[in-house]
């Protein structure tokens, strides 16, 4: 994988920002371990928030059921007890 431009900047602006809120004691690698952590987070939070958008649109617009109405046909389809 190559590196882009962005991503060299982006990690710039993380390792400097660790480094002068008292990170000064880590090395490259801790701080290159450290900035690929974040950035998953970062991915999985966007990838959540999508979601919930999604979700919220969808109950803005009237598409919604009763939770109890949904549990109710899974149990129905997996024939599973009643609860």
């Amino acid at each position: 994988m190559s590196v882009t431009q962005d991503e060299l900047n982006r990690f710039h602006e993380f390792a400097s920002a660790r480094l002068n809120n008292g990170g000064g004691d880590a090395s490259l690698q801790e701080l290159v371990a450290l900035w690929l952590e974040a950035d998953v987070a970062c991915e999985e939070r966007a990838v959540v928030n999508a979601v919930l958008r999604r979700s919220i649109r969808e109950l803005e617009a009237g598409r919604d059921r009763p939770a109890a109405e949904v549990m109710a046909e899974i149990r129905a389809e997996f024939d599973l007890p009643a609860t």
